[in-house]
C-alpha cells in the first residue's frame, strides 16, 4: 500500500525532510510512494593500489576529491593499457598474462550506468513535452564512446560489473557501495577478490563535458503489505528504519550508503566507522567518494520515466534504451558506427511503439 498514507498520518515524521530527495523520488510508482528507500547508492571508481603499481600508474592520478575529467581520465584509460600490453609475464593471483589486463571493468548496459552514460554527452530518452527523444547525435556520440573502449581494448567486450575487477583482469572498475564486502571476499573458488588494503576508491570520473557531469545513482527499500493485519505495528517498524538508529544498524554490512540524509556526512555515522574484521583491512578508503556531488550530479532513471505519461510504459522503455546499449557493443569493429546510428533509429520507433502499444 501508499506508505504516504501513514506518513501523511504520522505528525511526526516526513519523509522529505528524511530521505535523499533522488532517492524518494526513485521510490514512486506514478504520483505515489509504495517504499521507503533503504539505502542511497551512487556509481564510484573503485581501483586497485597492487595493479596500479604494477603498471607504475601513481595513485596521485585519481584525486579524492574531485571527478577526473574526461581528458584524464581517458588518459589514465590508455596508460594502463599501455602498461599492462608491454608487459611480459604471468600474474600469480589469476595465472592470466599480465598483457591481457584491460584498464576498466563496467557493464554500461546496466541502466543506472547506461542512462548516466548517455546523460554525459547531453543525451536523452524523452523530451519534456512527453515525446520520445532517443535518436540523438547525443546518444550515438555517447555510445560510440562506450564501443571505442572495447575497440581500443580498454575494457573487455562482455562487460561485467565487477567480475574482471575482482580477478585482477583491470585495476579500474564503476561500481557502488552494495557490493563492496563482494569485492573484498577472498573465499570464494578460484576468485582472489582485491585485498583490503589495495582497495581504494574515487568519484565517479566525467565522462564528457563538464556541464553534464551524471553519477548514476539509486535504492532499494521496503514497503508495506496492503492487507497487513497490523498495519500500525508495519507502520512503526518502517520508521524505525528510516531513523537514524535504524539507519546506522542497516549500515553495519558496509555495504549500505544510508538513505536518511542527516547521516550522509556526520563523521561518526556507522557507514563511515565499519568495525567488522572484514573491514580492518581497508586503508584511506574515501566514503566521500559515494556521496560526492550527490546533490548536483546524481541521476536516476526517473529522469525520463516521470515523463512517460503511461505508468505501465515506463520499465518497457527503459529497457529499450538498455538493449540499445547492449547491441551496441557487439557491432563490428569496421561498421560500429553506422551500426550504431540505426540502433538509435529503429530504438526510437519501438520505445514509440512500446509507449502506445500500453496506452492501448
Amino acid at each position: 500500500m501508499r506508505v504516504t498514507y501513514f506518513d501523511a498520518a504520522d505528525g511526526n515524521f516526513s519523509a522529505e525532510d528524511i530521505f535523499v530527495n533522488t532517492m524518494l523520488a526513485d521510490s514512486m510508482l506514478g504520483d505515489n510512494v509504495y517504499m521507503f528507500p533503504r539505502d542511497y547508492d551512487q556509481i564510484v571508481m573503485y581501483y586497485n593500489r597492487e595493479l596500479l603499481a604494477k603498471a607504475n600508474i601513481p595513485e596521485s592520478r585519481i584525486p579524492s576529491d574531485r571527478a577526473l575529467t574526461a581528458t584524464e581520465f581517458n588518459a589514465l584509460l590508455k596508460d594502463i593499457r599501455d602498461a599492462f600490453s608491454a608487459m611480459e609475464g604471468v600474474n600469480e593471483r589469476n595465472n592470466r598474462d599480465y598483457d591481457k589486463v584491460r584498464s576498466l571493468d563496467a557493464l554500461f548496459a546496466w541502466g543506472s550506468l547506461c542512462w548516466p552514460t548517455l546523460k554525459s554527452f547531453g543525451g536523452s530518452v524523452m523530451a519534456d513535452d512527453g515525446s520520445v527523444k532517443f535518436n540523438t547525435s547525443e546518444n550515438i556520440a555517447a555510445t560510440v564512446y562506450v564501443r571505442e573502449l572495447i575497440k581500443n581494448e580498454y575494457v573487455f567486450g562482455g562487460t561485467t560489473k565487477h567480475a574482471q575487477f575482482i580477478n585482477h583482469l583491470t585495476p579500474l572498475c564503476f561500481e557502488t557501495r552494495a557490493t563492496l564486502t563482494a569485492l573484498i571476499d577472498q573465499t570464494a573458488d578460484g576468485v582472489p577478490g582485491i585485498d583490503p588494503e589495495d582497495l581504494g576508491v574515487a568519484p565517479m570520473p566525467m565522462l564528457g563535458d563538464e556541464a553534464n557531469y551524471s553519477i548514476g545513482a539509486g535504492c532499494s527499500g521496503y514497503g508495506m503489505y496492503r492487507y497487513t493485519q497490523n498495519p500500525t505495528a508495519a507502520w512503526l517498524f518502517l520508521k524505525f528504519l528510516a531513523s537514524e538508529k535504524g539507519q546506522n544498524a542497516i549500515s553495519r554490512t558496509g555495504n549500505i550508503v544510508p538513505s536518511n540524509k542527516n547521516l550522509l556526512f556526520q563523521e561518526d555515522a556507522v557507514w563511515r566507522n565499519l568495525t567488522a574484521e572484514e573491514f580492518s583491512g581497508l586503508k584511506n578508503f574515501n566514503h566521500d567518494a559515494f556521496v560526492y556531488a550527490w546533490d548536483t550530479a546524481a541521476c536516476t532513471l526517473q529522469d525520463f520515466k516521470l515523463k512517460i505519461d503511461v505508468v505501465a510504459a515506463r520499465e518497457a522503455v527503459s529497457k529499450n534504451m538498455t538493449d540499445v546499449m547492449k547491441s551496441a557493443l557487439t557491432t563490428k569493429d569496421a561498421t560500429y558506427a553506422a551500426e550504431i546510428a540505426t540502433l538509435y533509429k529503429n530504438g526510437e520507433s519501438r520505445i514509440r511503439s512500446t509507449i502506445e502499444g500500453y496506452r492501448q
